[in-house]
């Protein structure tokens, strides 16, 4: 599929009919920017691709793929916020939020990876949902060194923001 403006403006128009596949594949595409290009901001992380993402989950609450975009985007999200948390707090309410936006989305990402390890997905995602299961704070191996991860986000002035299972350890014990 060739991405055009075009093809995003058909995809949204199926996605908001209600195709679930077409729901599916804007939040894939939309997985590969932090804002989305058809909506004018700030360049702030907005993760479009969520609505959707969650609208494909809903309409099939078993679809592996659905469900592993929607908890790396979570996981990413908890890695954000966290990150404001730890440098600035007062941050979070300039965007409505506080300390129960990370802890939410914790348990609802640790809940969604529950789902897709229950739906025994292929072997060949073991990789990457092991190093979102490092991310989450729920597995036993160590996260992998010089591996690029699409649930990190890097920014220039503040490093690398992906969350630690000690960041997440630190958080469940408040």
């Amino acid at each position: 599929m060739t991405i055009t403006d075009e093809t995003l403006i058909r995809l949204r128009s199926a996605a908001a009919a209600g195709d679930a596949q077409a729901a599916l594949r804007v939040g894939r595409l939309l997985c590969l920017t932090a804002a989305d290009p058809a909506e004018p901001g700030d360049g702030e992380p907005t993760w479009p691709e969520e609505p959707w993402l969650r609208a494909a989950v809903a309409a099939h609450p078993d679809d592996v793929e659905a469900l592993t975009l929607l908890t790396g985007r979570l996981a990413q999200q908890i890695s954000y916020w966290q990150a404001c948390l730890d440098m600035n707090p007062d941050v979070m309410k300039w965007y409505r939020e506080d300390e129960s936006t990370v802890e939410r989305r914790h348990i609802e990402a640790e809940k969604l990876y529950a789902r897709i390890r229950a739906a025994a997905p292929t072997r060949h995602a073991g990789a990457g949902l092991d190093e979102l299961a490092v991310l989450l704070g729920v597995g036993d191996k160590p996260p992998a060194e010089y591996a690029y991860s699409f649930y990190v986000m890097e920014d220039e002035a503040w490093g690398r923001l992906g969350a630690s299972q000690r960041d997440h350890r630190r958080l469940r014990r408040r």
